[in-house]
């Protein structure tokens, strides 16, 4: 197994598709390329007709993790181990946790598999259960020999978002001499899983291969030594291009007229919602949401994943063009030109402007809406604010140390192309005072 350990900005994607594209050459078998969304698929993919003159070949298959695990795991070879056939997958929402377990035995008695539970059924495609009996274990080997004979090679992008089980899973198709790359950034496991680092330490039981990529063409060079204080050090990046740009930070109190200052910005978010300051999770954005569903549909996306690509998706364009953005930049920000026709860019357009209109005629009049780190991940921008508040705090002044936090606060830090700027709420700079923040940013700080 061979770890590839790539920060923000390090052009892993397009490393991705050369590797590809050479391993195409010299492989007669199956070539995976696997991430955990719809959006970085549709950028391999991206990448990958580029280098093979706009047509993708037949035997390189690029997918989310799921779709892969269920369409050649759990798909072929489930029935034959443990003779349940699922009719469909859903993906719905569980309000009362306590009675998630009954809900999902539930709903595989109705031969309905919930989408998070494919990687724990995918797993016993591969792994045994303990309670197998000697032939399903017979069995297993022979359908092992039968996968092996055509998957050749899994690359895996976004790996810090792997769990226990796909972690399992890909440790026994390396141990089966199927190739297995994983790329990942564990300064960027902004869930927590703290999986993909564990496999970093994990070196006496697997053989790893660690090859740490410290490039970064996003960010300048100013940010880069900024958040270089948060980072391992065998993880901390640096511009090769010797890129420059502006790290500059406001108290809040000094902003006269909030919502016209943060029009400046493409990108602003917070952590968690604070004071003024609400994320888009908060808000119900109907006319929006609905057609994206259908846009999505359209265009084939796979029906487990489209309501929550759809929430996010709607949450950016409501945000962006509340903000300022150019209705069809924000649009083609997302659906490139000419990747959805002319009547569903009208509805589209139609549905944000009733959305935005809604947000204007709210009760909420003295809200400012911003993203949340969470759905900023993967995205951005020439000019990015990011509003420090008291939860964020003790972690930029490295007080306190947490893995989740830090790769929030790394995430937040790394979004920007050119200009970068620290917003201090009010709140926090009560609680801990212009100086301790001056202090801080003195050194850094280029405005």
């Amino acid at each position: 197994m061979k770890i590839k350990v790539a920060g923000a900005g390090a052009g892993k994607t397009t490393s991705l598709a050369e590797e590809v594209y050479y391993s195409y050459q010299n492989n007669s078998k199956n070539i995976y390329c696997l991430s955990y969304t719809n959006a970085s698929v549709e950028t391999i993919e991206e990448r990958l007709r580029k280098k093979f003159d706009g047509e993708i070949p037949e035997r390189i298959i690029v997918s989310t993790i799921h779709k892969f695990l269920y369409q050649e795991l759990i798909k072929p070879y489930n029935f034959f181990l443990y003779q349940i056939d699922y009719d469909r997958i859903v993906n719905i929402k569980f309000d009362n946790l306590k009675y998630r377990n009954s809900k999902i035995k539930q709903l595989k008695d109705n031969k309905i598999l919930h989408v998070e539970e494919i990687p724990q059924v995918a797993r016993y495609i591969l792994l045994d259960k303990s309670l197998d009996r000697k032939k399903t274990k017979l069995i297993r080997e022979k359908l092992k020999e039968l996968i092996c004979s055509y998957i050749g090679i899994i690359y895996v992008d976004e790996c810090q978002d792997i769990d226990k089980h796909v972690k399992e899973i890909l440790t026994e198709f390396s141990q089966l001499d199927i190739k297995v790359t994983l790329i990942g950034d564990p300064k960027q496991d902004i869930s927590g899983l703290n999986v993909f680092s564990g496999l970093l330490n994990d070196i006496d039981s697997i053989e790893n291969r660690i090859e740490y990529i410290n490039l970064n063409y996003r960010c300048p060079k100013e940010h880069i030594e900024f958040f270089n204080q948060f980072v391992p050090d065998e993880q901390k990046q640096f511009s090769p291009i010797e890129k420059s740009g502006e790290l500059s930070f406001v108290f809040q109190d000094e902003v006269t007229e909030i919502n016209k200052f943060i029009k400046e910005f493409e990108l602003v978010y917070i952590y968690q919602k604070r004071g003024i300051f609400e994320t888009q999770q908060n808000k119900k954005f109907e006319n929006t949401f609905t057609e994206l569903i259908q846009i999505l549909r359209n265009k084939k996306v796979k029906e487990t994943e489209i309501i929550m690509c759809s929430s996010k998706i709607a949450a950016y364009f409501i945000y962006s063009v509340n903000n300022g953005k150019a209705i069809n930049k924000t649009i083609q920000s997302i659906f490139r030109y000419g990747s959805i026709d002319s009547k569903e860019y009208k509805t589209l357009e139609s549905a944000i402007i009733m959305d935005v209109k809604s947000i204007d005629n709210g009760s909420e009049k003295n809200s400012i809406l911003v993203n949340s780190i969470h759905n900023v991940k993967g995205l951005e921008e020439e000019n990015c604010l990011f509003i420090i508040t008291n939860a964020m705090m003790p972690y930029l002044l490295r007080e306190k140390v947490n893995l989740k936090m830090n790769s929030i606060l790394y995430v937040g830090l790394s979004r920007s192309l050119s200009n970068l700027c620290l917003f201090f709420h009010e709140e926090t700079v009560e609680r801990y005072g212009r100086d301790i923040i001056n202090n801080l940013m003195k050194d850094y700080a280029t405005v």
